[in-house]
């Protein structure tokens, strides 16, 4: 694996130490105080490599699984990279259509106090929407994921965007037939009064289509798979 950086720390360093495999994919580390240490492998679009752990992607349990004598030479160190794979979709506004600028992010499911919370997975970078509603979350590790998407545009934020009746909707309509360019200026002008049409906002949604955490469906991500198709439709809730 060319190019890969692998890091350590632990032992008497301060900090960590990083370098970089050359073309034969092997690296040194050299004026190591002795002491337990934790040594892993990156490299974008690879699960990171963590020496002495059974499951790509997660830490040697305890956190450091290599011990350094005084003055010992060890060659025989291996990292076995496994490259990532990958959740695509598509994020769909209310009306179906394809939604922009919206963030998707990867979790994973975590027992605390034997309550169950969804936590974003250390070192996937989120993505968000393009032009056509597609994101694409790579260098996934193999394991069960929960997809969620937020839409969080300044306009929608503040919390001020009125659901107009069907008869306030209809009035505005009647009120603009065949006025030229009038459309924007009577819809301006009919805000309904405060408190009298309640105001909406997009909540996050969570794979397939739920906005409550607890009914979110896993998706189940192989070695090196790409899971495509996992489409998010975007929802409006009540705001206060």
């Amino acid at each position: 694996m060319r190019r890969a950086t692998v890091t350590i720390a632990g032992g008497g360093l301060r900090g960590q130490r990083t370098t970089v495999t050359n073309d034969r994919g092997q690296f040194v580390l050299t004026s190591l105080p002795a002491g337990h240490y934790a040594l892993v492998a990156s490299k974008a679009g690879w699960v990171s490599a963590y020496y002495g752990s059974k499951h790509p992607g997660h830490p040697a349990y305890g956190g450091q699984s290599l011990t350094l004598e005084a003055a010992q030479h060890l060659a025989d160190i291996s990292l076995h990279m496994l490259h990532g794979g990958s959740i695509t979709g598509i994020v769909l506004d209310p009306f179906t259509r394809p939604a922009q600028s919206v963030r998707v992010d990867l979790l994973e499911v975590h027992m605390t106090s034997g309550e169950r919370r969804l936590l974003p997975v250390a070192g996937i970078a989120g993505d968000t929407t393009d032009d056509r509603g597609v994101y694409r979350l790579y260098g996934v590790p193999p394991g069960k994921y929960v997809v969620a998407a937020s839409f969080n545009d300044v306009n929608w934020a503040a919390g001020n965007v009125h659901r107009l009746a069907p008869d306030v909707l209809h009035a505005v309509l009647g009120a603009t037939a065949g006025v030229p360019n009038a459309m924007s200026s009577s819809v301006g002008s009919t805000n309904p009064p405060a408190g009298s049409e309640p105001t909406v906002n997009y909540v996050p949604v969570y794979y397939p289509g739920t906005v409550e955490a607890a009914d979110a469906v896993e998706i189940v991500v192989g070695a090196s798979e790409e899971r495509a198709g996992i489409d998010l439709p975007l929802q409006l809730a009540s705001a206060v």
